[in-house]
């Protein structure tokens, strides 16, 4: 029997982070003419100034007296633009393999070729020089939701973050979103606009009343005012409207079970048909006073916020202190030849958790991985004021 196994993606250097110092590493990268992939588990590129702070401001960037975390990932994203360096939004890394030794003296001495292959928990594979954990404090990996019974319904009925495309596909009329954060009151919010324009739109159901129902196990909702004022106005004229409008609702609860399907368990989520209509999805939760209720939900978004988590990184074989790596200071390379530690995923004598930090290792990085793409330790030193092939490889109009 023959496996088909996934062609591998060739580059220079993979980045396992996209937060504001994985996004500056490609910079840095980028002046020295190496070509990189970004990789994350996130759906976008941002890390914690995305997930944790994207409008709380961030005043000691260099330069920039005051900017938010939203402000200061698009910042880096125009400043890395002329580098082409493709983003590959969620993926985890699962399997770092070195490709060392080489079959044969020749291949040993071929600067062009890939020395690790890297695979993701989705099936993408690369095959690349070096590799430079960004990763802060692991992988941002969505918080889960404990409940009984609920294995057997995630990806068929319970899923975690957006669920938008599901609800316009399935017809869906009872959503439920878990979380009082700014995802959930976002993905409330959202979905209520959903099932809005199906109930306005021809033979989509419109004439089965329609509810999204936001549970949180507190009254306080954890989410900028401007969000919470809309949710709470949202909820006020669903109260005073009609049958026919679709609801809105506010449960202060928790979840504590999910009854068993009575089809086959674990089925995967297809757009393409509806789910099984045998197999309602029916839970139980409990209020402020301990009281139980059933419900029937068509479908479950749950919005808990995100965990860091090391993962697969911790079985790579990296000398570790209190889960961080430990990096040589010259140029942020690990115990593991080929692999570089830089922001919050390292740990060194006098280290500081700061970006300005991060974007120092990663400039004394890319130094060190150019010396191993290009097999050789005379890497020039140039500067971006006066540079010609600097200017080139930014992009700009050649000084007169």
């Amino acid at each position: 029997m023959v496996l088909n196994t996934p062609t591998p993606i060739h580059t220079d250097v993979l980045i396992i982070g996209a937060g504001p110092v994985g996004l500056f590493q490609v910079f840095e990268l980028g002046l020295l003419g190496i070509s990189c992939h970004l990789i994350d588990p996130l759906p976008r590129p941002g890390g914690q100034c995305i997930e944790l702070y994207a409008s709380k401001p961030i005043y000691d960037i260099p330069g920039l007296p005051a900017c938010t975390g939203q402000e200061l990932i698009e910042r880096l994203l125009t400043q890395i633009k002329p580098f082409n360096a493709p983003f590959h939004g969620g993926q985890l890394v699962t399997q770092l393999e070195t490709l060392l030794p080489p079959v044969s003296q020749e291949a040993a001495q071929d600067p062009s070729a890939p020395r690790f292959r890297v695979s993701t928990a989705s099936g993408l594979v690369f095959a690349v020089k070096a590799v430079v954990l960004a990763c802060g404090v692991g992988a941002f990996l969505p918080r889960p939701l404990v409940s009984l019974g609920l294995e057997p319904w995630l990806g068929r009925g319970v899923f975690y973050g957006d669920i938008q495309d599901r609800i316009r596909q399935t017809l869906s009329h009872e959503v439920w979103v878990v979380g009082g954060d700014e995802a959930a009151l976002s993905e409330a919010l959202q979905s209520l606009e959903t099932l809005e324009h199906l109930a306005a739109t021809p033979n989509t159901g419109g004439d089965t009343p329609a509810q999204v129902t936001l549970i949180h196990r507190r009254e306080q909702l954890d989410a900028p005012k401007g969000l919470i004022d809309q949710f709470k106005n949202k909820l006020a004229s669903s109260a005073r409207a009609g049958p026919q409008t679709v609801k809105l609702q506010f449960l202060h609860g928790q979840i504590t079970a999910f009854e068993a399907p009575s089809a086959p368990a674990r089925e995967v989520f297809d757009a393409s048909r509806a789910p099984e209509a045998s197999s309602p999805l029916r839970l139980t939760w409990v209020d402020a006073a301990l009281h139980s209720h059933n419900a029937s939900v068509d479908l479950v978004s749950v919005n808990l916020g995100l965990s860091p988590q090391l993962g697969p990184l911790s079985e790579w074989g990296l000398a570790m202190k209190k889960k961080q790596v430990i990096v040589n200071t010259e140029d942020f390379s690990t115990n593991c030849e080929g692999v570089f530690a830089v922001g919050d995923i390292n740990t060194y004598a006098g280290k500081k958790k700061l970006i300005l930090s991060g974007f120092h290792e990663a400039t004394l990085a890319a130094y060190g991985i150019a010396k191993r793409v290009f097999q050789t330790d005379k890497i020039p030193f140039e500067y971006t004021t006066a540079s010609p092939r600097l200017h080139e490889r930014l992009g700009l109009a050649p000084q007169r």
